[in-house]
């Protein structure tokens, strides 16, 4: 069992999950996805430490997924997870906000050969996901981010998850680090300013709202904004839910910073790598300490009514 009693952060006592509210958020990823196009098919393998992400997601997932099961992938992209689930032996309804990354999607799978395991593509946003029905998933994933960019919606988003489950069902998820994010790009936030009227270092440490400047990407003409968890928030997220925390993990840990290091790795000990990566990446102790957050929960029965007496 994972021990989730941590302390709370200096500037947040109460632990409270405090993000900014944001307005038309669907629009804002919907375009930002369209824009950003196949880039997103290769944000996992941009770097070696990518490629490490990428496994680390990969093999969280397959201790989840049975062949047989019926599996919504929400926010799937340009197909990475699709493909493994197909690989795995399920059948995937793929949904997406981006029309854009639904149509690669289509190309990606069928480039792969595993189109046949698809059942479905919708449209969606992951904060609305009435378009199917309840508990009708053996597993529902929101991989590489969605919840992320839902702001203060993530409750709905998560909500809107374990409904499409079915009990005893699986929601897996990851979304995005505070900490390891600031420990990764830790020059880009000090160029940002620690001090002074800006104070965007700060600031996203108090708040773990990626928005404005530091949002900004050199290639692209909208923001990419979203909020950076802690464990402690996705902590909050889970609880009161009818679910039950099964597994957690980080994600490159280890291979945060060490690009270079990384480069000169030979074949024959990447599989040692990956291995020493995911078995840190499960330690209670640095679960924030990636770039990205992963969960897996188990959606619990609904209590048994009381009988009453005659």
């Amino acid at each position: 069992m994972i021990d989730t009693r941590w302390p709370k952060p200096a500037w947040d006592p109460s632990g409270r999950l405090q993000v900014m509210v944001r307005g038309d958020f669907g629009t804002h990823v919907r375009e930002y996805y369209d824009e950003y196009g196949e880039r997103e098919w290769h944000r996992f393998d941009r770097q070696p430490a990518d490629r490490v992400n990428l496994e680390i997601h990969r093999r969280f997932l397959a201790r989840l997924v049975r062949a047989g099961d019926r599996v919504l992938e929400a926010g799937a992209g340009p197909g990475r997870f699709t493909i493994q689930l197909a690989q795995l032996g399920a059948t995937i309804a793929v949904a997406d906000i981006s029309p854009h990354q639904l149509q690669l999607n289509r190309e990606k799978v069928a480039e792969a050969g595993c189109e046949a395991a698809v059942e479905s593509r919708s449209l969606a946003d992951v904060t609305d996901l009435s378009r199917f029905p309840d508990g009708s998933f053996d597993l529902a994933t929101a991989y590489g981010g969605p919840l992320s960019y839902t702001f203060e919606n993530a409750g709905q988003a998560l909500d809107e998850l374990l409904r499409v489950t079915r009990p005893g069902g699986v929601v897996a998820f990851s979304v995005m680090s505070r900490w390891g994010t600031l420990h990764h790009w830790l020059e880009d936030v000090l160029a940002g300013g620690l001090e002074g009227p800006r104070r965007e270092g700060q600031r996203l440490a108090e708040t773990g709202d990626l928005v404005g400047e530091l949002a900004r990407l050199p290639d692209m003409s909208l923001p990419h904004e979203c909020h950076l968890f802690t464990w402690e928030e996705v902590e909050q997220l889970v609880s009161d839910r009818p679910c039950e925390l099964i597994d957690a993990s980080a994600a490159n840990f280890l291979s945060i910073r060490a690009t270079q290091a990384l480069a000169d790795v030979i074949l024959e000990e990447w599989e040692a790598l990956v291995f020493w990566e995911e078995v840190i990446c499960r330690s209670r102790g640095v679960l924030a300490c990636g770039t990205h957050i992963l969960a897996a929960l188990r959606k619990t029965a609904p209590a048994a009514p009381q009988g009453g007496g005659s």
